[in-house]
């Protein structure tokens, strides 16, 4: 099986799976890597991983934006836990993440900026920690608007 994957560097499997270089460096120093991923240290130093988990078909159709939005009077933190577990999310599924948006507005507004943005662009997959990120209420009316455009929320 291992000479049918397609080997990559530790360093874009690392990109590709929203983890830092240095963490996927150690999680194969400490043969941590996780059971369906292989690494293998080349004569030269150079770490190649064979993951089985990516699916296999054009970059375009792997690739996903993260949104995370909070309100202004919420914590911080709360983003750093949204993008967290859209990171998971999108590794387990062997998504190539392309962009994180970063948004402190309210539920509900028109001040939601980049999200508009992402809208007009066309997002092909948005990837959002929950409902509420993208609103409050009536969610249902972004999901018809997705399915409209052909795109996977």
């Amino acid at each position: 099986m291992r000479s049918e994957l397609r080997a990559e560097s530790l360093g874009r499997w690392a990109k590709r799976c929203g983890i830092s270089y240095r963490t996927a460096w150690r999680w194969f120093r400490d043969h941590k890597l996780p059971e369906d991923v292989v690494g293998e240290q080349m004569p030269t130093g150079t770490i190649l991983i064979r993951d089985s988990r990516v699916p296999r078909g054009p970059e375009q159709e792997r690739e996903a934006v993260i949104y995370a939005r909070t309100n202004p009077r919420q914590d911080q933190s709360a983003m750093l836990e949204q993008i967290e577990s859209c990171r998971f999310f999108c590794v387990a599924r062997g998504w190539i993440i392309t962009k994180i948006v970063r948004e402190v507005a309210p539920g509900v507004g028109p001040q939601r900026i980049k999200l508009a943005r992402l809208i007009q662009q066309g997002t092909p997959r948005l990837v959002v920690a929950a409902p509420s990120v993208l609103s409050r209420f009536d969610f249902r009316y972004y999901e018809a608007l997705w399915q409209k455009m052909e795109s996977e929320l």
